[in-house]
């Protein structure tokens, strides 16, 4: 069994088993114009490099801030990533990871609903102390994904969510699918 799931399935469970009743009704979803918040999934990511295929399990995590630009949008920025193998001060040959820097748009088809669609793209870095591997690659990228907002208290929001990345690198493709949860502080 795979472990990295727990985590972010366990937060899920956790926030939606406390709500306050009423909590997620539709007429009290918040349309803050500036939404600050912080993303934990866990995923798996499929690495094509020189013709060779590897698909790796993966914990996901990125921070965004977005702004109103209209009712039915939220534009702003997103940096996340996928660790792909942990890092170790004792063993610098341990540690690879995916990082990225992302604009992102968020379409609400329902200005009172909390169902949105995600798309951006932007810059993707790969890191790796394998040996053989070392150093770090610059290329582009862009994400597509969903998901729920659901307000939970005045200025805050739960946001289960999942999404779907690929960056690219010199004859080295990358990509991820997370699924996680958001939360996020409306001001």
């Amino acid at each position: 069994m795979d472990y990295k799931y727990i985590l972010p399935l366990g937060l899920v469970l956790f926030f939606l088993s406390f709500r306050p009743s009423g909590a997620f009704a539709s007429e009290e979803f918040d349309q803050a114009d500036i939404r600050v918040g912080v993303d934990i999934g866990g995923g798996n990511v499929k690495s094509s490099v020189n013709g060779n295929n590897e698909n790796d399990s993966a914990l996901y995590l990125g921070f965004r801030v977005l702004y109103r630009a209209d009712p039915n949008y939220l534009i702003g920025l997103e940096l996340s990533g996928w660790t792909l193998g942990s890092g170790n001060l004792w063993d610098p040959s341990k540690g690879e990871a995916i990082s990225q820097v992302f604009f992102v748009t968020q379409y609400y088809p329902k200005v009172d609903s909390g169902l949105f669609l995600k798309a951006g793209g932007g810059y993707a870095s790969y890191w790796s102390n394998q040996p053989g591997e070392s150093g770090r690659k610059s290329g582009s990228g862009f994400t597509l994904g969903g998901g729920y907002d659901y307000s939970i208290q005045n200025d805050w929001t739960l946001t289960p969510f999942v999404s779907f990345g690929i960056a690219k690198f010199d004859r080295d493709d990358r990509n991820g699918w997370a699924l996680g949860v958001g939360l996020s502080n409306n001001f």
